[in-house]
């Protein structure tokens, strides 16, 4: 297991506080190591001081934003600093299942439940009793019923894969005479006998056999709805549309709408900063992804090359760059030609820079104050590239001024005053980006990475970064000549212990 892991349950068993990993027990080794989430119920009376002994273990809790909030469900979430990955604490102080992004039952066993915990012959967790847990299961698979399974029932009932295999890891610990006491004590008595008869063989029965299971369970658990079923059906069905909306809507629009979990304290925004060669687009996208996998997590790019710009921005930018290329060639084929800094074409292509740079500039501000909005909701927002005002045309730094020094057309001017009111704007009035990353690395590195690249240009880009300080509250230096994943597991744990 996690070392996080092992300091959780350890303290949640040395400290005595009644719990146990009630579901999917089959997978709590995977749990463990943070492949899958952990399914923790705990006695309610222990909620307090199990929150404190979670904070004390540098835990920090997420919650969905509406869809997916459940009463007596607390998500905690733990940060292995070894191999940097993160694990899930499904805390339930409730038994609540049914209907998906609703949970429309609540089931009154948790004192049986955790009374009856046994602990695991390979970890010491406390988990359910097997015989137990396998009721719970086939009560989840009753409830948690979708329309589209029973179209796929024919001469039995459809039942997922995933669930057969977990049925029948259960069935090698149950002992049918316990079963049966356990289904007396959470279901009627007097139809022990048919419960446990379809139960014992649930992957195998007919549709007939499993509506009147159904039926019985039901019934029995009709004093135990949190809301009437046909209500419990139209609010799951609205709520997968309105996150499958939101899904479009982020995607297509490049809106920010809640789909995952956000942190109760506070979001964070990241950039990355660095020489070309210093991995700071690799490191960025990867830690995107590792927030992304659990919670509300958007990357933004911030620099004039290849990544995601302003459609005008990226139209005047290809044009200017176009002319660049343009007189290359011309320069190629005839050496001595020049185009004179008083001519049109010249003007011209200044005036399509000046206003590219400018709009990037412009555009990146606005973005920053977005990710400040997002951030102050219980997002992360990562960015790869930062704009700075103290170096000219490097790290992304004020790009117009340099065309201060020829004549050109009145907006080249005016569009270069602009930049520098938006610079002071970035460095004294908008709040300041949480963490910054300096991804250091030397122009010999650099250059083996990117060899089609300047040495001299490398080089003269590393000096010049070590010289500016970013508007943001927390610059770090990282030594990115080391291996990729050393980089960004470090990175992770700056990040963690900043949330």
């Amino acid at each position: 297991m996690l070392e996080i892991s092992k300091q959780v349950f350890d303290k949640l068993n040395k400290e005595g506080v009644s719990y146990c990993h009630f579901k999917s027990n089959e997978h709590l080794e995977a749990g463990l190591n943070g492949d899958t989430d952990l399914d923790i119920l705990i006695k309610v009376d222990d909620r307090d001081r199990t929150n404190c002994f979670f904070k004390e273990l540098g835990l920090k809790r997420f919650e969905p934003f509406k869809i997916g909030e459940y009463p007596g469900v607390v998500n905690w979430y733990g940060f292995d600093k070894t191999t940097g990955k993160l694990i899930h604490f499904h805390t339930h102080y409730n038994l609540i299942t049914g209907k998906g992004l609703v949970k429309d039952y609540y089931l009154p066993w948790e004192e049986l439940m955790l009374k009856t915990a046994i602990s695991d012959d390979r970890t010491g967790v406390k988990i359910t009793n097997p015989n137990l847990e396998y009721i719970l299961l086939c009560t989840r698979i009753i409830l948690k019923r979708k329309f589209r399974e029973n179209l796929k029932s024919k001469n039995k009932v459809y039942i997922d894969k995933d669930i057969i295999n977990e049925l029948s890891y259960l069935k090698k610990s149950i002992v049918s005479d316990i079963l049966k006491e356990y289904i007396i004590k959470v279901y009627d008595n007097k139809k022990t006998e048919t419960i446990f008869q379809l139960m014992l063989n649930i992957e195998n029965i007919n549709i007939k056999e499993f509506k009147k299971l159904n039926r019985i369970i039901r019934t029995y658990l009709r004093k135990s709805r949190r809301m009437p079923g046909i209500f419990a059906t139209i609010k799951s069905f609205k709520n997968r549309l309105k996150r499958k909306i939101n899904r479009d809507i982020n995607k297509k629009l490049d809106i920010f709408l809640p789909l995952k979990k956000r942190s109760v304290d506070h979001g964070l925004s990241v950039a990355f900063v660095g020489i070309d060669g210093s991995g700071k687009s690799t490191v960025s996208t990867a830690i995107t992804k590792w927030l992304q996998k659990e919670f509300d997590t958007k990357r933004f790019y911030a620099g004039a090359g290849d990544g995601k710009k302003n459609i005008l921005s990226a139209i005047l930018l290809n044009t200017y760059k176009k002319n660049i290329d343009i007189n290359k060639k011309r320069e190629e084929l005839k050496e001595n030609y020049t185009i004179s800094k008083k001519s049109k074409l010249y003007k011209f292509k200044n005036l399509f820079g000046a206003i590219a740079y400018y709009r990037i500039l412009k555009d990146n501000i606005s973005k920053i104050i977005k990710i400040n909005r997002y951030c102050k909701k219980g997002c992360f927002c990562i960015m790869d590239r930062f704009p700075q005002g103290q170096v000219e045309s490097e790290h992304d730094g004020p790009k117009v001024q340099k065309y201060l020094k020829d004549k050109n057309f009145y907006i080249v001017n005016l569009l270069a005053k602009k930049e520098k009111k938006l610079i002071y704007k970035l460095e004294n009035e908008i709040p300041k980006f949480d963490l910054l990353f300096k991804m250091k690395i030397t122009p010999e590195t650099a250059i083996k990475r990117k060899p089609d690249h300047s040495y001299d240009d490398l080089s003269k880009k590393s000096k010049s970064l070590d010289t500016i300080n970013f508007a943001v509250k927390k610059m770090i230096t990282i030594d990115a000549s080391n291996e990729l994943e050393k980089v960004i597991i470090e990175v992770k744990n700056y990040i963690w212990d900043s949330i």
